[in-house]
């Protein structure tokens, strides 16, 4: 079974956190298909 973790490490990425956001929400609704 796996277990869903979308919360990327945005600062090590150097992308704000409304990419995060956004990121974490697409693949929440892509994980769930």
């Amino acid at each position: 079974m796996f277990v869903l973790n979308p919360k990327p490490a945005h600062e090590v990425l150097g992308l704000d956190e409304t990419w995060a956001e956004e990121f974490q929400n697409e693949v929440e609704a892509k994980f769930t298909l």
